[in-house]
């Protein structure tokens, strides 16, 4: 069925990019803001960066619910460790940074200069952690199942390139990136 969830245990993915984004934004926003002396970038950062808190809060969790289904003695699972408490760490330090943050939205200007140059040490910590991540998927397959989708009967793709395998001009493309058997 096309709208069933078949894997709960691979959706931390899907999750992970929003505290990517929020703080990656964030720290952008607050840096323009020290040296703009702009208020509404300044209030920018402060959202993006509660933003990436609740963003991260589901990816830590879907990212539990991924390792516990790995199994403590699948491959990588140690890897899996280091790559999980740095984002643990760059997630505590959003946490304490942003309710810093809020508590002296007020305060005096030696706080946001503070607070910003805490942001670019978190967004280093997330870039480790993010290196880390990719690294378990990208190089050594963490988390990635081998085996092909199956097909549940015959279909058309509606490509432009035509009938499966040929483009408008007859070539074949089978065996290519683009090409795939039926």
């Amino acid at each position: 069925m096309l709208l069933e969830m078949t894997s709960l245990e691979k959706m931390h993915p899907m999750f992970v990019h929003f505290p990517i984004a929020f703080w990656t934004l964030a720290t952008g926003a607050w840096g323009y803001s020290i040296l703009r002396k702009n208020e509404i970038s300044w209030k920018l950062g402060l959202f993006l960066h509660t933003a990436g808190i609740l963003g991260a809060a589901l990816a830590i969790l879907l990212g539990f619910v991924a390792t516990n289904s790995m199994g403590h003695d699948a491959p990588g699972h140690a890897m899996v460790h280091g790559h999980r408490d740095l984002m643990i760490i760059a997630s505590a330090t959003a946490l304490l940074l942003t309710g810093l943050a809020w508590w002296q939205r007020q305060g005096a200007p030696y706080w946001r200069f503070i607070l910003t140059f805490i942001s670019v040490l978190q967004f280093g910590i997330m870039s480790v952690g993010c290196d880390r991540g990719a690294a378990l998927v990208y190089r050594y397959g963490v988390g990635v199942d081998p085996e092909p989708p199956q097909e549940e009967g015959a279909h058309s793709h509606g490509s432009p390139l035509g009938h499966h395998g040929d483009d408008k001009a007859g070539r074949s493309h089978e065996g290519t990136a683009h090409g795939h058997a039926h």
